[in-house]
């Protein structure tokens, strides 16, 4: 079995307080938000639920932007955003395609079992 060393999260927003307020406001009136942010963050913070559930994962957790991602992982998500990768051994490798987070329907628990079930088909502990 392979070791889950951490995951990368990718926000398909910038980063800054600006675009956190704009990203707020998207969620309050039901406007088209990343999905991604809205599974992990409430209107002004970080969800409760994802909290714990980052306590389960009990790995380390990078949080990018579209405006602050290393050029190597730019390269590789190609655009494609929201997306979460894993590093495996020194190898870093898309865990979950916008469709995939998108088909989470915004809830922390069904990302959850979505990353479980991924890394469980990769051969990978966690």
């Amino acid at each position: 079995m392979k070791k889950l060393e951490r995951l990368i999260l990718i926000y398909n927003a910038k980063s800054g307080l600006p675009s956190a307020v704009a990203d707020s406001m998207k969620k309050l009136f039901k406007l088209k938000a990343c999905s991604l942010c809205t599974i992990t963050h409430g209107l002004l913070k970080e969800k409760q639920a994802w909290q714990s559930c980052t306590e389960e994962l009990n790995v380390p957790i990078d949080y990018l932007h579209k405006d602050d991602m290393p050029a190597p992982i730019e390269k590789l998500v190609a655009g494609n955003l929201p997306s979460i990768l894993a590093q495996i051994e020194g190898n870093t490798i898309i865990l979950l395609t916008p469709e995939e987070i998108d088909s989470c329907k915004g809830e922390v628990s069904n990302l959850q079992i979505k990353i479980k079930e991924t890394l469980k088909k990769n051969g990978v502990l966690f």
